[in-house]
């Protein structure tokens, strides 16, 4: 009788996930904590990131790995974080190997309410 041998897979690759947050500058360090501080239970680590303020405006864009390929349920788990942080929307294409995913924290008039007035 023939054995067939047991076919070995090859691992997979690991995805990235690029995931660019905008807001206030102390709205966007809330979100990158809570972001650390949730991921340190989560297999995915953190690859870059990157800050960029203009005037008021600011954004993060975080590069996380995904060791084991899957960013569906990244992308599942991050929509759930977002909701709990009550990040109003997250857009995901993909764009090359990687996915790129734009959140905002809120409309303009929401922002402005939630940061004190300087002067």
């Amino acid at each position: 009788m023939l054995q067939l041998a047991p076919t070995r897979r090859a691992p997979a690759a690991p995805a990235f996930l690029n995931v660019t947050f905008y807001g206030a500058a102390g709205d966007l360090a809330i979100i990158r904590k809570r972001l650390y501080l949730a991921l340190q239970t989560r297999p995915e680590t953190v690859a870059e990131v990157r800050y960029s303020v203009d005037g008021v405006q600011a954004s993060t864009m975080v590069r996380l790995r995904s060791n084991n390929g899957d960013i569906s349920s990244l992308l599942g788990w991050l929509g759930a974080l977002c909701r709990e942080l009550r990040v109003h929307a997250l857009h995901a294409a993909p764009a090359g190997s990687a996915c790129l995913v734009h959140v905002t924290t809120g409309t303009r008039a929401e922002r402005a309410a939630r940061v004190p007035a300087r002067g």
